[in-house]
């Protein structure tokens, strides 16, 4: 499934901000989940338990037979959601995603050490020539009951929730998760392919920033933050 849907009056609540050397997920102002790269692929979240999309906009929480056989409803549905963007137009795209294509941008509850020439301890970082799926949720507020049910809803139910992410607009193919933390980490577990909604902005005119520093400073340790400081120099 794949369609173009126009946004006018957008509210300019979800937004993907990018100063060409890294991209963070903006939810009603609060920055929610970074990610940039040197020759590797580094990533932070917020620890606090943001869940805006659950608990102040629409609770999508989709499957896929939503989009067979409750199709005009689930676009509608969409639609609405959709005025929470930049005014603009956006591609939606569904569709069936090899587990192993991508990695899966999280943190946990050791710290890692940079491949790159800076001291410090990081929240990810890696080497990876795949896609990158960034989680907006820290793995330590995650419901392992949440997991679970995915898993039977994936497994016995023969069900596919549906992770909703949107793709970074400017330099990548890298995406931010948007609603479906706890659907994509049962996926992985169960390695079956997930069903992933991916919203895409066509030709997006925002400029880029010339600095996020200010922003990441609420986010980024002190390692991080030299780290982003030592890459926009080197």
């Amino acid at each position: 499934m794949r369609e173009l849907i126009k946004v006018l009056n957008g509210q300019s609540i979800i937004k993907i901000d990018s100063d060409g050397y890294s991209e963070c997920l903006i939810i009603h102002d609060t920055l929610i989940s970074i990610i940039w790269s040197t020759h590797y692929q580094y990533y932070a979240v917020t620890k606090y338990d943001i869940d805006l999309l659950r608990f102040n906009f629409l609770n999508l929480d989709l499957v896929e037979s939503d989009f067979t056989d409750k199709m005009e409803g689930t676009l509608s549905k969409l639609k609405d959601f959709m005025n929470l963007f930049q005014p603009g137009e956006y591609i939606i795209e569904l569709k069936s995603h090899d587990i192993h294509s991508f990695e899966i941008a999280k943190d946990s509850a050791t710290f890692q050490r940079s491949p790159d020439d800076v001291e410090g301890d990081f929240t990810w970082c890696t080497w990876t020539e795949s896609s990158l799926i960034a989680l907006s949720k820290s793995t330590s507020l995650m419901d392992s009951d949440a997991i679970d049910h995915y898993k039977y809803q994936i497994l016995d139910k023969k069900e596919r929730p549906i992770v909703l992410v949107y793709q970074v607009p400017h330099f990548s193919d890298d995406s931010f998760v948007l609603d479906g933390n706890h659907k994509l980490l049962a996926y992985k577990d169960l390695l079956v392919n997930p069903y992933i909604l991916t919203i895409t902005r066509v030709a997006p005119q925002d400029t880029v920033k010339d600095d996020l520093q200010n922003e990441y400073e609420v986010v980024l340790n002190e390692a991080e933050l030299n780290h982003y400081k030592w890459m926009k120099i080197i």
